[in-house]
């Protein structure tokens, strides 16, 4: 039996049943893309306002991909000003394959659970009242169901994409497949990707045709990238983990004809691997030996050869009520060359600012002494231009910023979806 729904009485007229001193001041948060307006729709017994200054409450709703067809989901609830203090968390976990709308519900649901703890703070409870279903006479509860798959799940994704005009063509294809089985103390993941790439180019100095259509190819490139890759991980107590990666991958774009891979490694959190959505420091080393059969012999006067690497990463991802805080450091290098390596990092600041101001700071870097698979013929113009080969470089860089300000009434304006798609 479970709790799968919880109604406040005549919720419909709020506003004459409890009075504006009695109404939970909320402050919603969710990531970019989420269904945000249609979720505070759908609970009506507290005022959703602009401004985390003046609520009572700030929810914050946020998900990590704990697989490749899992997601974990959790609300954290932050209390404010006169209930500061008074924060809790919960969570549940959505198949990716399954509809969208179960996640919005089960979200929704689990929302109205998180705030109950805090209506009972404010309003008699001659005006809440909780309807509870049995488990047997619905089919919501599938945790005592026998699992016919053993936890395992599967996933298949088909991309096409093709564009052309009289001067070009491009068709672009990518298969994506996955198998995987998670559990508390393992993690089984198979995954395979396929993606090939031709564009082609015509010459407008060859018509050829009486119409005056150009028939003749002037430069045709074609792309490939394919990956396959097997991985097992299992969890040694809450704060250590260790696995194995097996993989295949081959790249034009990279002069990689084959390469035959296999990593074993070891992670370190110093937090609870239960509390990763919203707190992480983890440290992760392992060791790559690696075979590489390359397309065109590299600047190195190599064709084929067998390296060992080995590479540490720190990962960092604090959540709070205030913001989010998250950064990868790496660095690696070969045993033969230790002049031979690469370190990087990136990092994402998210702050919400006082009066309804929030900023964002994202960005990152690398060095690259590692180079090793650059053909010894270089590239030629076209390649350069269209970018379809890799090009000597010791460094990358991104950076980006992002502001937001809201302003105006401090209620959430009701969901109206009319006429939403005419594209006015």
């Amino acid at each position: 039996m479970r709790i799968i729904l919880i109604i406040i009485s005549y919720f419909i007229y709020p506003e004459i049943l409890l009075g504006s001193n009695d109404r939970l001041q909320v402050f919603f948060e969710c990531p970019d893309g989420c269904p945000k307006t249609e979720v505070m729709n759908e609970i009506k017994f507290v005022d959703f306002i602009n401004s985390k200054d003046n609520a009572d409450i700030h929810v914050k709703f946020d998900v990590i991909n704990i697989s490749q067809s899992m997601m974990k989901a959790e609300i954290l609830f932050f209390g404010i000003n006169n209930m500061n203090g008074t924060n809790d968390t919960l969570s549940f976990v959505h198949n990716q394959n399954n509809p969208e709308i179960e996640l919005f519900n089960t979200g929704v649901k689990t929302i109205k659970v998180g705030l109950m703890k805090y209506m009972t703070n404010l309003v008699d409870f001659d005006k809440i009242d909780i309807i509870y279903l049995n488990s047997s006479k619905t089919d919501i509860s599938i945790m005592d169901k026998v699992d016919k798959w053993n936890n395992w799940t599967f996933n298949t994704a088909f991309r096409g994409y093709f564009n052309g005009q009289k001067s070009y063509s491009i068709n672009d294809l990518n298969l994506d497949i996955s198998a995987e089985r998670i559990t508390e103390q393992n993690k089984i993941v198979l995954s395979g990707h396929l993606n090939n790439n031709t564009s082609i180019y015509y010459d407008y100095d060859s018509d050829t045709t009486v119409d005056g259509t150009i028939n003749e190819i002037d430069y045709k490139s074609q792309q490939s990238q394919n990956r396959f890759t097997i991985k097992y991980i299992r969890s040694i107590k809450e704060h250590i983990g260790v696995g194995i990666k097996i993989k295949y991958y081959s790249n034009t774009f990279n002069n990689i004809e084959m390469s035959l891979s296999t990593s074993p490694g070891i992670e370190y959190n110093y937090y609870p691997y239960s509390q990763a959505i919203y707190n992480r420091l983890s440290i992760l080393y392992n060791i790559t030996p690696i075979y590489n059969k390359y397309l065109d012999t590299t600047i190195y006067f190599h064709k084929t050869e067998t390296l060992f690497q080995h590479r540490i990463a720190c990962q960092i991802h604090w959540m709070k009520s205030w913001g989010t805080i998250s950064s990868n450091i790496f660095y690696r290098n070969y045993f033969h060359d230790f002049s031979k390596y690469e370190y990087g990092v990136n990092g994402n600041i998210s702050l919400n600012l006082i009066n309804n101001f929030s900023i964002e700071l994202f960005g990152g870097g690398n060095i690259n002494h590692a180079q090793i698979m650059l053909p010894n013929d270089g590239a030629t113009s076209e390649e350069v231009l269209l970018r379809i080969q890799e090009l000597k470089s010791n460094f990358e860089y991104f950076l980006g910023v992002s502001f937001s300000y809201t302003f105006g009434s401090s209620k959430i304006p009701y969901y109206n979806p009319r006429m939403d798609d005419w594209g006015w």
